[in-house]
């Protein structure tokens, strides 16, 4: 299980907002499942509330992975620009 420290360090890195995006990625991943409420999803990345979902911690730790690539490929492009 993730650690409570992890997990607030996940929350800290992902964006304002990203529930509803969350939600839309295991929709996508899982159409067999019912759809996460974004409340739930929220509650899940809560480091203090006790609820707790592999699926959704799996997902929010991809997405959080996906924006840090972008954002490393973005500041690359600019840095390449600037040189």
């Amino acid at each position: 299980m993730i650690d409570k420290r992890a997990l607030k360090k996940l929350s800290r890195d992902l964006p304002y907002g990203c529930a509803s995006k969350i939600r839309e990625r295991i929709i996508k991943k899982y159409p067999e499942l019912p759809p996460f409420s974004c409340d739930y999803i929220r509650k899940v990345l809560d480091p203090d509330d006790s609820r707790k979902n592999t699926i959704i911690l799996d997902e929010a730790i991809n997405y959080r992975d996906e924006l840090n690539a972008v954002k490393a490929d973005m500041e690359r492009r600019i840095y390449n620009i600037l040189k």
